[in-house]
């Protein structure tokens, strides 16, 4: 395509397949035969260098994305790396940190793992060493210290009742608490003849009904009238 077939040559486009040898040489005039195979051969020197020089080029960048193996040669020499494969490298070394910054992760999670299980273990370890064991012996003890505490208190109590009673009944206090106990029980005795008496008298108005009722709440206003008028009857004479 590079190459103007109506420039120089004059030649069609079946010469110049013929010339680089995509076309077999077919027959034409005598008269024509010498300028047509001058100008083939002119054809042929010119394209097929560049032909070849192409193809190589293309040779070679295609080989350039492909992996030499052994034993193969591409017809060129020192050949650089190409970038698919420094890629390809590329992608693999990320590909291989990856798995291993995965598996330090996943070395250090089972790590930690192991540390929290341990843990654990050693907390159940200490739980039923120091604590189930011992606990009963411990609830023990404080049973114990309790039940003496009580114990202790309750002769605290006695101790102290001694103390009172000592200090209560002596040889001198005791003729006296025993007559201010007859005079205790003298005033109980009376104290429950009246409360007898006013309970007769408060169920004798309460069977009696409302009119009873009535009478007494007038027997009262009247009674207190007078204490009234016998308490200002004794100012006055106080006041003479």
């Amino acid at each position: 395509e590079d190459v103007n077939l109506g420039v120089g040559w004059g030649l069609s486009a079946a010469d110049v397949e013929e010339a680089i040898g995509f076309r077999s040489s077919s027959s034409s005039s005598p008269s024509g035969a010498s300028g047509r195979v001058h100008a083939v051969e002119e054809v042929r020197g010119v394209l097929l260098p560049v032909l070849e020089a192409r193809l190589r080029m293309q040779a070679e960048n295609l080989a350039a994305f492909c992996h030499p193996k052994a034993g193969v040669s591409y017809g060129w020499g020192a050949v650089v790396l190409p970038r698919l494969r420094e890629k390809v490298e590329r992608v693999a070394v990320l590909k291989t940190c990856l798995r291993q910054r995965r598996s330090d992760a996943l070395s250090l999670i089972v790590q930690r793992l192991e540390v929290q299980l341990d843990t654990l273990d050693l907390m159940a370890r200490l739980l039923e060493d120091y604590k189930v064991s011992k606990q009963p012996k411990w609830d023990l003890a404080q049973k114990e210290f309790l039940l003496a505490f009580c114990e202790a208190q309750v002769l605290k109590v006695a101790r102290l009742q001694s103390e009172i009673r000592l200090d209560t009944y002596t040889p001198l206090t005791t003729p006296a608490l025993s007559k201010i106990r007859d005079l205790i029980m003298e005033e109980k005795l009376k104290t429950e003849k009246e409360m007898s008496s006013h309970r007769k008298l408060l169920d004798e108005y309460q069977a009696a009904g409302p009119p009873m009722q009535a009478l007494a709440k007038q027997y009262a206003a009247i009674r207190k009238d007078l204490e009234d008028k016998e308490w200002a009857l004794r100012q006055v004479r106080e006041d003479q």
